[in-house]
């Protein structure tokens, strides 16, 4: 009985660190969106309509999540590549 609790706790453990692996950060709505990257709710539907946030995406029906995390990642990204010409840097008092 001894190896059964052994492997119960080995377990146990290890679907406490896979939850804590694929804790994410989400923020919902576009709204959501919008506060996050201190923008306009329009700015957030263009921004999301662009399709740049695809990976970062999560939508169900109407409900739509983001992965915070990511999304400043691809931005940032995005915006040390291409230096969105001309407008303003949305990401400027996050990095």
């Amino acid at each position: 009985m001894l190896i059964k609790e052994e492997i119960k706790q080995a377990v146990a453990e290890a679907l406490d660190e896979r939850k804590a692996a694929t804790k994410r950060n989400l923020v919902t709505g576009l709204q959501g969106l919008a506060n996050l990257l201190g923008v306009s709710y329009s700015t957030a539907y263009r921004i999301k309509r662009s399709k740049v946030l695809a990976k970062a995406t999560f939508q169900v029906n109407r409900t739509i999540a983001f992965d915070a995390d990511m999304v400043l990642s691809i931005l940032c990204e995005a915006n040390q590549t291409y230096h969105m010409r001309g407008r303003v840097n949305i990401l400027s008092n996050n990095t």
